[in-house]
């Protein structure tokens, strides 16, 4: 009787410091995170991180980013090969742009060739979107039984003026293109302030300009740390995901207790990569960041970007409309963008933050931009404002907190612009 109750008292005693331990660990996660800890956020940080194990394997040379190469009118591209060509599509990587083979320079008198330019959205809506688009534009009247071939003018990170110059390279290398589709507007205004701003980089620059270009002077010795780094974090996430604890809160914080020592390792190893890159660099180049343009606050800093948008698609309008290329202009819309959408519970925990890095960005520039698209429109630019396209969507349509869509999301997108074509076309 005596043992039954010690082994009873040691199994409620036992219960009663994992549950203090839960609630320990959720406090601390909160306190660390500063704001409420969500088990799927966590999960899908590690399993981003983990993911990274694998690709680091297989680069034989430690890089910052391993699926793109420099370009010297655009920044960077994708690299060749990095990706399965797509019948019917050209991208802008190094081989198919650049062969005179490709369809797009020569299209069949049954091919609708369309452009679609703007960053990682516009690049998403080329894929994830193409069958919608395909399948109401190749139904209409309009095409009258043609098919459609995609030039994909878009990248992840890429903003104004790099869609102009796309563009022009494009057409310069001798496209022909029937329309464009410039999806864009989010890059513009959200990434200045974290990336080329911190950097001192000019603003009209690709983005972490400095960044990009300073890489290529670093030491092998520092990518070889930096690369390090990258692989116990990736490695830590993988084996956390792998726990049978792994739903528990106590693991969830000894990982993030662990990791955030890792990602502020991983942060000065950046810089020192950053830092040696530009001291080697800097016998050939004055200033790698450009020219400086500082604002005296963040109205003018925003307003600023916002007219080098709104430049970059008039242009992009006459270089069209001087070749007979419809050229259609897409405001894209975003969940941070004050009551453009009910979000849902999913997107609350996962597609929205109050102290999100591009948040400000959204909330102070958008109106800028939508106010210049009214312009544009008095210009005769094409010009569609679609921040209010999930007004009454109760679904989830946003899948991170970032800017991206769920397929849902897409397919809306993609239809509206097909609409807006059409109307056009019409």
């Amino acid at each position: 009787m005596k043992l039954r109750r010690r082994v009873l008292g040691c199994t409620m005693a036992l219960l009663l410091l994992a549950a203090l331990c839960e609630f320990g660990a959720y406090a601390g996660l909160w306190i660390l995170g500063k704001r409420a800890p969500s088990r799927a956020v966590l999960l899908n940080t590690q399993q981003e991180l983990a993911d990274r194990v694998q690709s680091n394997k297989e680069r034989k040379k430690p890089q910052l980013n391993g699926k793109e190469i420099s370009h010297p009118f655009l920044g960077f591209i994708p690299k060749s090969g990095s990706g399965k060509r797509r019948p019917g599509t050209t991208t802008l990587n190094r081989d198919e742009l650049a062969d005179p083979r490709d369809p797009v320079f020569s299209p069949p008198p049954d091919t609708f060739v369309l452009a679609i330019a703007g960053g990682s959205v516009a690049a998403g809506m080329s894929m994830q979107g193409l069958k919608t688009i395909r399948k109401i534009l190749e139904r209409s009247p309009f095409l009258d039984g043609k098919q459609i071939h995609l030039l994909v003018l878009a990248y992840p990170s890429y903003h104004q003026p790099q869609q102009l110059i796309a563009l022009s390279y494009a057409l310069s290398l001798g496209a022909k293109i029937d329309a464009v589709w410039n999806l864009d507007g989010f890059n513009e205004v959200a990434l200045h302030a974290s990336g080329n701003g911190p950097q001192g980089s000019f603003f009209p620059y690709p983005q972490a300009w400095k960044q990009r270009i300073s890489k290529r002077g670093a030491s092998e010795l520092d990518f070889g740390e930096l690369n390090f780094i990258r692989q116990q974090r990736a490695a830590l996430a993988a084996r956390t995901l792998a726990s049978p604890w792994a739903s528990r809160w106590t693991a969830q914080a000894l990982w993030a207790l662990r990791d955030s020592r890792w990602r502020r390792a991983q942060a000065e190893a950046e810089q020192r990569v950053l830092e040696s890159g530009e001291k080697r660099l800097s016998a050939g180049f004055s200033r790698i960041g450009g020219p400086q343009r500082p604002f005296a606050n963040d109205t003018e800093m925003y307003a600023e970007l916002a007219d080098l948008w709104m430049r970059s698609s008039l242009q992009m309008h006459h270089l069209c409309e001087a070749q007979d290329i419809l050229y259609l202009h897409f405001l894209q819309p975003n969940q941070y963008v004050e009551g453009s959408k009910p979000l849902s519970e999913q997107e609350l925990e996962i597609a929205y933050r109050e102290d999100h890095t591009y948040r400000p960005g959204v909330r102070e520039g958008y109106p800028q931009l939508q106010a210049r698209g009214q312009l544009m429109l008095e210009q005769g630019v094409r010009f569609h404002d679609l921040t209010d396209l999930f007004q009454e969507e109760t679904r989830s349509v946003y899948s991170d907190a970032c800017c991206h869509f769920l397929a849902l999301g897409t397919q809306r997108i993609a239809k509206a612009m097909v609409e807006a074509q059409l109307s056009y076309s019409e």
